[in-house]
């Protein structure tokens, strides 16, 4: 048993009709039955072009966006027609992909929620599979951000995330100005980055003045490589990061070449060191003996980069 209910003006699809909807008695799952409406010519899901030849009529089940909270499940009666241009083809409704099983505006809800909610929680909620969440889920990220649009673009950014322990890298390219994300891929490598610069046409990689980035070699050499005439900026944290290495290097290797009536002074430089010139006490600068002055000089004089 049964209950009759209206829903007609939530299906504004012009070539199909309601023709029974009906939900059941536990108020969980609703059932809509849609023909095609005979005053429209199918279209050919291939060419889009209206066909008057049909060669059979076939009906599946499909998913669309819940009523309430009840599942709406949609029978759909549907034409395979004879188009004189790709042959035989399913006809195209206007609101759901040939061999699929969810509407599009389904799609488009699921997408929808996954940006609030993780995919399997959307999965649970929705009763369904979280391989075809996630499925769905990319592919709208995929139409979202898989065009690569560089128009503007004079500067980048390249980083890399880890998206797992293991050592396991993502390389990430941005558009320096407005902190767009143009492109991901696998790894760190320089063919990681390589495949990005591979991408752009000649025009795009002259536009290219500069790209930030960390002191890792894969991508200076990708850099180098796919655009020469760009500049290599370092971010400030690694170029200090290095600096700090080659003074902590430096001042170990001269305390042990000093005797031990100088070692004294070596003992707590390593912070002092690190200060600028400018944020150094006035015990801290004549309490500064001569070879802990050379320290310094030594460190400047050894500067590579």
């Amino acid at each position: 048993m049964s209950t009759r209910i209206k829903v007609n003006a939530f299906f504004p699809f012009c070539r199909v009709k309601i023709t029974d909807q009906r939900v059941n008695n536990q108020l969980d799952q609703v059932l809509i039955k849609i023909e095609p409406n005979q005053r429209y010519l199918p279209v050919c899901s291939n060419c889009q072009q209206k066909v008057r030849l049909i060669h059979s009529y076939n009906v599946r089940l499909v998913r669309d966006i819940p009523i309430m909270q009840a599942k709406t499940v949609l029978k759909v009666y549907y034409r395979k027609v004879r188009c004189p241009i790709c042959g035989n083809r399913v006809e195209d409704l206007g609101f759901v992909k040939h061999g699929e099983r969810l509407t599009e505006r389904f799609k488009r809800f699921i997408a929808d929620l996954c940006q609030i909610m993780t995919i399997k929680d959307v999965a649970d909620w929705l009763d369904l599979d979280w391989k075809t969440v996630k499925q769905i889920h990319k592919q709208y990220l995929k139409e979202q951000v898989g065009n690569l649009d560089l128009q503007g673009v004079r500067i980048l950014a390249v980083d890399e995330i880890s998206i797992r322990k293991g050592h396991k890298y993502l390389t990430i390219v941005i558009d320096f100005e407005t902190g767009r994300i143009l492109w991901t891929n696998k790894d760190r490598k320089t063919k990681s980055l390589g495949e990005f610069f591979s991408l752009l046409s000649e025009e795009e990689k002259k536009r290219i003045q500069a790209v930030a980035m960390d002191m890792w070699d894969p991508y200076i050499k990708a850099v180098k490589e796919y655009l020469p005439n760009a500049r290599i900026v370092f971010d400030q944290f690694h170029v200090v990061k290095e600096y700090s290495k080659v003074i902590d290097s430096i001042r170990i290797s001269e305390f042990k070449a000093a005797d031990k009536e100088h070692q004294k002074y070596f003992k707590g430089t390593k912070y002092l060191l690190l200060k600028n010139q400018e944020n150094l006490r006035e015990k801290d600068k004549r309490g500064c003996p001569r070879t802990f002055r050379a320290i310094i000089v030594k460190f400047f004089s050894s500067l590579t980069y």
